[in-house]
This record gives C-alpha cells, structure tokens and sequence, in this order.
C-alpha cells in the first residue's frame, strides 16, 4: 500500500487535475497514478488487488476525481456564460451610449426616486449640464420646465409615468430654462423602465427642442396673414380703377352731344383700365420669374431713352400730385445690353413708388453717372421713407411697410419684388436708402455698362393714336360672354372688316363653314365646345385649314401658349387684347393673301 505522503500527493494531483481540466483530464490523471501506483509501490506489483481496502481506496480516488471533474466543468460552464453575459452587457450599454449620442432629442432617465443616472449630449446641450454635474441629482434641478407664461404648475413627469405606468406625453406648449437661463419651448414623452426582475427601477424622459417647429408656425401664421392682406389689397387696387370707370359709364349717358367732356371722360377711363392691365402684368411678370419663364429680349439701349419712357409712362402722377420731377443724365450715352420694355417697366415702378409715396409738392430725382465699369443709377424723393428696421423687408413678396390705410392706392406688394428680379436678371443689384420716417427714400441701381461705340437701339413710348384700319374683311369673333363678343365685334367692325360671331365652339362651326372667314378670334374657356376642341375640329375642315386662327383669353401663362398651338391656333392673344396687335395680325394676313 501507498503511504500516507503518497496518498496525499496523488490525490492532489487527481484534484487539480479534474478542478483545471474538468472530467477528461482527471480520469486520464487516474489511469496514469493507477498504472504507476500498481507497478511502483503496490507489492506484489500488479493493477489489481483482490481486497476491499484495494477497491475502496482505488474507487475513492476516482470518485473523487470524477465529482472534482464535474464540479470543474460546471464552473467553467457558468463563468463563461457569466463572461458572456457581460460582454454582451458591455456592447448593449455601448450601443445604448452611441445611440443615445446620435439622438436629436434629449434623453434623461432616473431612478424610481427621480434622480438623474443617465442623459444625452442633446440633453446636456439644452439643460446646460453635463452628466458627470447632473448625476444624482433630482430631475427638477436639471430639466427644470414651466408652462408658457408661468401662470400653470407642471404636473412631474416622472410621477405620471410611474402612476399610470405607461407611455405620458406633453405637447401643450412648455418652457425650459436651462443652467445659464436660457429657454426654448420643448415637449415631452416619458415611460417607465423595468430591471431584469420586471420591476420598475426608474423613468426614461425623451424631450424635444420645438424652437424649429415653433418658427415654422410662425412663419405659416404670418403668410397667411400676408396672403389674406394681399387678397384684401387686390380687391381694393381692383375696385379703386372700377369705381371711375363705372362712373365714366354713366357720365357717358349724360354728357351725349358733348364731345369735349366726352373726350375727358373717356381718358379717365382709359388710364383707369390701364391701371388695371399694369396690376394684373405685374402679378402675371412676378410669377413667371418666380417659376423662371421670363424670357428677357435684349439689345443695346440708351439709358436716357429708358427714362424717358418711364417718365412719360407716370408723368400724370406727378401732375396730379404737383411734384417737382427732375432728370440729371450725364450728356454722353450710357449703353446698357438690356430688354429695354423691362428695364423701362423697372424705372416706371420706382417712379410710381416715388410719386405714391411723396405728399403733394414734393420733390423726386432720377439720377444716372458712369462708375467705372457700370452705370449707377438713383431714383429719389423726399416722401414718407422707410424705418430702419423695415429696410430688409421692401422687397419681400406682398409686403406692405406702409399702413395702406393712410396710402392712396398703396399698392400690392409686388412692385418692389418684381423691379428687384428684374434687375438682377439684368446681371445688376439695386439697394435702397432711407434716413427714417419722413426723411425720403433713395433706390440706388447698378448695372452692366457698354462702351460708348455700341450703337443706341431705338425706344419707343406708346402713344395715343386713332384708332387704325385694316386691309382684312372676312372675321369671325367667337365668345361665350355676350358684352365681350359685342364689344370686339363693333371695335374690329369700325376697322372696315366684315365681322361674323358665334357664342360657343359648335356655332363657330357650323357659321364658319357658310362664311368662309380669313381670320377667326375664338375665347378658349366655353361651355359646350372650348376653343382647343373647337380649333381642332375647325383645322380638319377644308375651309379652316388655310385661315388664321387667334386665341383671345384670360390665360396667359407658358402653358398656356403650348396648349394653344398644339390645338392649331396662329397666336395666342391674352385679354383685354391690343388694337395695334390685332391692326398687325390682319394686314399680315391680307399682306400674305395679296402675295398669293
């Protein structure tokens, strides 16, 4: 037998053995202490002894190294999992972390008594604590919040979560103040938030800055009181020409045998519907450059024509107002490469502005000097001028800086956006200038300026002339509307045509086969038949395939104009229609017949 420092030795070696390796190593430790206790200490030598102290010592010490073997692997089992719970924890807590850090919205969370454990860097940059200052602290300290205007306690979101033990939101406007006192508007959800055990341990409270959202409402609030001002300023720039006109219609009644005031009334009525034609333009002009359709058609211009133009263009505003209007425009030309009808549309807005704008007797100036490569050109008065703070906001769309109240005909709000795009589309800028209330405004313009040897391209003003004639006979007017179709009917019969008209497209039809007409003004929007079937069917019929075909219209937009001369129309002529245009379209017609 073994003795007793042997026995000791050998079951440690069992021992350790089956702790380090588990059941495999401690029975391979087994056999070899079996095979090297048989032949080495056992006499006689041999595996085996056929005794009971043999087999209760040989089967105690593999008892025992098989029960240290399982107990070994069963610890290893459990550490490595124990290993693995822990890691697993470790990357969770690290993706919460990251997560958390790319959130937008402020994250808090607490314990169960409402003391701070964890929050984001949103969080910190809205309350103005950091994490390592807000630990442990009570979530009142740092996401300290108020009703907007301070009249209403906050009920505690952490108390509500917690008692109603579900998701709780606020939406109703909130206020935080955070560690330096600053306070944006914020809403909030809070839940709470169970352990391992399924108990609840705390709250999560995710808070959102509502500043963006706040300016946005607020910038929907104000254009949409823009848009209803701007509504209630048309109907009031509308009704201002209509009234003169309507009363021109009844003095017209009283004054028959009267030519002179005959004469007076009707060119009140004329720069009244002028009036009228130049607002709707300018609502038409402002949205194609908004939509970028405005196509401009340059060439070399003196500036000194454009001027002139627009001054002619206001010049009964001035008289009407008693203004003193002076020009300094240096004696050499100033070439500018511009669409001269725009530019002239830009200088007639700002002398509007200015003489609208100017109490009676007032003094205007339009200016214009070489400045190294550009001209610079000012309008100024000495009007009603513009607060300091108000500058910024003159050329914004429907503006209106002015109590319109206070202003005869105060305008839209388009003017200014319009003469500013315009300008721009012309590669210059335009700023403007004003000392204050009462104190006249100045619009200062730049712009591109070509060298004197460029040639002046001619600018003509419209003029007032008789109402022409033309060489075409044969016209057929087509309208819906019974005063439109008389009106046009009469004014193209005092031309010396011979005029036919249908009120809808199937008479057109059936009319124009009998009467065989050289040209065909026909309204797009008609009942029964509009003006794009009609144009179509009328091109299929012998007698409408050589004729010219002209659309009249309210519509004037690019699409518009697509639609027209897809359904086979010549020209697309938008309301109230142009005497000289139509002079121009008839004798190129009867021009082209007489060549034929």
């Amino acid at each position: 037998m073994m003795g007793q420092q042997s026995a000791i030795i050998f079951l440690a070696a069992i021992i350790i053995s089956a702790w380090m390796g588990g059941v495999g190593p401690a029975l391979l430790s087994l056999a070899v202490l079996h095979v090297a206790h048989g032949y080495w200490f056992s006499v006689p030598p041999g595996l085996w002894q056929y005794n009971l102290a043999w087999f209760i010592s040989t089967g105690g010490y593999y008892l025992v190294g098989i029960i240290v073997g399982v107990l070994s692997q069963k610890h290893a089992a459990a550490t490595a999992r124990e290993r693995a719970q822990q890691s697993e924890s470790i990357a969770q807590r690290e993706q919460l972390r990251a997560t958390l850090a790319c959130i937008a919205d402020g994250v808090i969370v607490t314990n169960i008594d409402g003391q701070l454990e964890l929050m984001n860097r949103a969080a910190e940059a809205a309350t103005g604590w950091s994490l390592a200052e807000a630990k442990g602290k009570l979530w009142g300290v740092v996401f300290s919040i108020r009703r907007e205007g301070g009249k209403e306690e906050v009920e505690n979101p952490i108390d509500r979560a917690l008692h109603t033990d579900s998701v709780v939101h606020e939406t109703a406007p909130l206020i935080l103040a955070s560690k330096t006192n600053q306070t944006i508007p914020v809403s909030y959800s809070a839940a709470p938030v169970a352990n391992a055990e399924g108990e609840v341990s705390g709250v999560v409270l995710i808070f959102r800055d509502e500043s963006q959202r706040r300016r946005a409402e607020l910038d929907l609030k104000e254009a949409d009181r823009r848009k209803d001002e701007f509504l209630a300023t048309l109907a009031h720039e509308l009704r201002n020409p209509l009234a003169p006109i309507t009363a021109g219609l009844e003095l017209l009644k009283l004054s028959a045998g009267n030519m002179q005031e005959s004469e007076e009334i009707r060119l009140i009525m004329q720069r009244q519907t002028q009036h009228m034609v130049r607002l709707i333009d300018d609502l038409l002009d402002v949205s194609r450059i908004t939509r970028g359709k405005l196509e401009l058609r340059k060439a070399d211009v003196d500036l000194a024509t454009v001027v002139r133009t627009a001054v002619e263009a206001t010049q009964s505003l001035f008289d009407a107002a008693q203004h003193q209007l002076m020009i300094q425009l240096p004696d050499e030309p100033l070439f500018l490469n511009v669409d001269a009808a725009r530019l002239t549309q830009v200088f007639s807005n700002l002398l509007n502005n200015a003489a609208k704008f100017t109490p009676a007797n007032g003094r205007i100036v339009v200016s214009a000097e070489r400045s190294g490569d550009d001209v610079v050109a000012t309008v100024t008065d000495s009007g009603v001028g513009i607060p300091a703070d108000k500058l910024e906001q003159v050329f914004e769309l429907f503006v209106q800086i002015h109590d319109r109240n206070n202003i005869d005909g105060g305008g839209l709000g388009i003017g200014l956006t319009l003469v500013k795009r315009l300008v721009e589309m012309h590669d210059g800028t335009i700023e403007v200038r004003s000392e204050g209330i009462n104190l006249g405004t100045t619009f200062v313009l730049r712009f591109p300026c070509l060298p004197s040897t460029r040639r002046e391209a001619s600018v003509h003003a419209p003029q007032d002339t008789p109402l022409p004639t033309s060489q075409c006979k044969r016209i057929l007017v087509v309208d819906d509307n019974a005063d439109a179709l008389e009106s046009l009917s009469r004014l193209i019969s005092s031309m010396g045509n011979d005029v036919c008209r249908a009120t809808d497209g199937f008479e057109a039809l059936k009319v124009g086969a009998t009467f065989a007409p050289d040209v065909v003004l026909m309204d797009l929007g008609m009942p029964n038949l509009d003006g794009y079937q009609a144009a179509r069917r009328l091109r299929r019929e012998p007698w409408g395939r050589g004729l010219t075909l002209i659309a009249t219209t309210g519509w004037g937009q690019e699409e518009d104009r697509r639609r027209s001369a897809e359904a086979g129309f010549d020209y697309h002529l938008v309301k109230p229609i142009s005497v000289s245009t139509l002079v121009q379209i008839f004798d190129s017609v009867a021009s082209a017949r007489n060549d034929e």
